[in-house]
């Protein structure tokens, strides 16, 4: 409510992740909250986590966990408040995935959904690509793909379950 006296702006993007504050947000504005989930494929995010020194077994234990929390988080809200989104989906065709983002927030669309500004940037933390000026498009990492074994590929398929089937 703060930001949107403050600013005016029709929609407000809390992408914080974080369990208790969606779980509040949720219960004191119902009928003006969504959720969007966004998801990325367990062997990307494995194959992310091993690159910064963790195991198989940590990557895909963290990712696990997360895909449990997210579930616990979104579980008890209604489908016309919740859109599920893969990552891989957004990269494959960015400016369709974020139409069905606008139709879903009801929100007027534009034609240049898939670009960011750079003019005005502020960020607190996350990810680092987001202070990379020069990366004004969305696009695919596919840097696992052949970075696993069969028999790897098989331990992570199986330890992704149930969430992976979502």
């Amino acid at each position: 409510d703060a930001v949107h006296a403050v600013t005016g702006a029709a929609c407000v993007v809390d992408a914080s992740k974080a369990l208790y504050r969606f779980r509040t947000l949720w219960h004191g504005q119902k009928d003006a909250m969504r959720a969007i989930v966004l998801c990325r494929d367990y062997r990307a995010v494995a194959h992310s986590q091993m690159r910064r020194g963790r195991s198989i077994e940590q990557a895909i234990g963290r990712w696990h966990r997360s895909m449990r929390l997210i579930e616990e988080m979104v579980s008890d809200i209604p489908d016309h408040s919740l859109l599920r989104l893969k990552y891989e989906a957004l990269c494959a065709d960015p400016d369709a995935t974020i139409r069905r983002t606008w139709r879903f927030l009801q929100l007027p669309e534009s034609s240049n959904a898939p670009r960011r500004s750079v003019s005005d940037m502020h960020h607190i933390s996350g990810s680092p690509s987001k202070f990379d000026l020069t990366r004004q498009s969305v696009r695919l990492d596919d840097a696992y793909t052949g970075a696993f074994d069969s028999a790897q590929l098989e331990y992570l398929r199986l330890a992704a379950q149930p969430y992976s089937l979502r």
